[in-house]
C-alpha cells in the first residue's frame, strides 16, 4: 500500500486513521476528503493532502485528477441514524454515500493500481442484512449498515476485476488513553491486562468486560483497518477477529 484515501477525518475514529496513516511506513501519501478544515498539524504534514469535498454524490475531475495512483480507501463516514436531520439523509450518507463512491473509484481509479481498489467500509457489529427482520434497538441504522454491505459486496462481484471491498464490522470504542480502568491496546501493546501478574482478577475482568460489551480501543482499529487497507483479508470481517491474537484477517 502506499497512497490511500480516507474519509470521516473529523470523527474520533476518523482522527486515529489519520494519525496511524501518517506513523506508518506502508503509507506514502494520505489524501483526506472532508467537508471541514483539518488542523494544521494535519493538513500541513508532508504526508498529507486534505481535499476539502461538499458532495460526496459526485467527484468531479479535478477532485479524481488528485487522487490518482491511490490504491485503497477507509470508509470512516457514518454515525447512528439519529444524529442526522431525518431518515432520508441518514440513508444517504450510510448507504448512498460509500456505494457510490466505491463505485466511482473503481471506474476512476482502480485502472491506475497494480492490482485491485480496495474499498475499506467501516460497518457495525449489529449490521442487519434482513430488511424485514425485527430488531429492539438501533433498527434503522442496523438495517443501513446491512444494506450499504449488500450493495458494496455486490458492487465488488461485478467489478471483480477492479474492485474489492472489505467490511469491517467494528464495535464499541475506547479512548487510546493509558490512564483509562479499560486501558486501550495500540498495535504494540498486546492488550497488556491493568495488572499484568497472571491469574490476576482484575485482569480477567477487564478482558470479560471488553469481550461482552465489545469494545477496541480506537488506536487498535485504526491500525487494523489500515492493516485491512494493504493486505486484504475475508469480505466481512467480524469484531472477533479484530482482537490482538488475531495475526490474520
Amino acid at each position: 500500500m502506499s497512497k490511500i484515501i480516507i474519509t470521516g477525518a473529523t470523527g474520533f475514529l476518523g482522527r486515529a486513521v489519520v494519525q496511524e496513516a501518517i506513523g506508518s511506513s506502508s503509507v506514502t501519501h494520505a489524501f483526506i476528503l472532508t467537508r471541514s478544515p483539518l488542523p494544521s498539524h494535519i493538513s500541513q504534514h508532508s504526508k498529507v493532502t486534505v481535499i476539502e469535498h461538499d458532495d460526496f454524490m459526485s467527484y468531479p475531475p479535478d477532485v479524481l485528477k488528485k487522487l490518482l495512483g491511490c490504491e485503497s480507501c477507509i470508509w470512516c463516514i457514518g454515525g447512528q441514524d439519529s444524529k442526522f436531520p431525518d431518515t432520508a439523509t441518514a440513508k444517504q450518507v450510510l448507504v448512498d454515500y460509500p456505494v457510490y463512491a466505491a463505485a466511482t473509484f473503481a471506474v476512476e481509479l482502480a485502472p491506475y493500481c497494480q492490482g485491485n481498489f480496495r474499498f475499506v467500509y467501516l460497518s457495525g457489529r449489529y449490521a442487519e442484512w434482513n430488511q424485514d427482520r425485527t430488531l429492539f434497538f438501533s433498527a434503522k441504522t442496523r438495517y443501513m449498515r446491512g444494506l450499504a454491505e449488500q450493495k458494496l459486496l455486490e458492487l465488488a462481484t461485478i467489478n471483480r476485476k477492479r474492485l474489492r471491498v472489505n467490511v469491517v464490522r467494528a464495535g464499541g470504542l475506547l479512548r487510546a488513553n493509558p490512564a483509562m480502568k479499560c486501558r486501550p491496546m495500540t498495535s504494540t501493546d498486546d492488550d497488556q491486562p491493568l495488572v499484568k501478574e497472571p491469574g490476576s482478577k482484575v485482569a480477567h475482568v477487564e478482558s470479560w468486560v471488553k469481550e461482552k460489551l465489545g469494545l477496541i480501543a480506537v488506536d487498535r482499529l485504526a491500525w487494523m483497518l489500515l492493516k485491512v487497507a494493504a493486505e486484504g483479508g475475508q469480505s466481512i470481517i467480524e469484531m472477533e477477529q479484530l482482537r490482538p491474537t488475531q495475526d490474520r484477517l
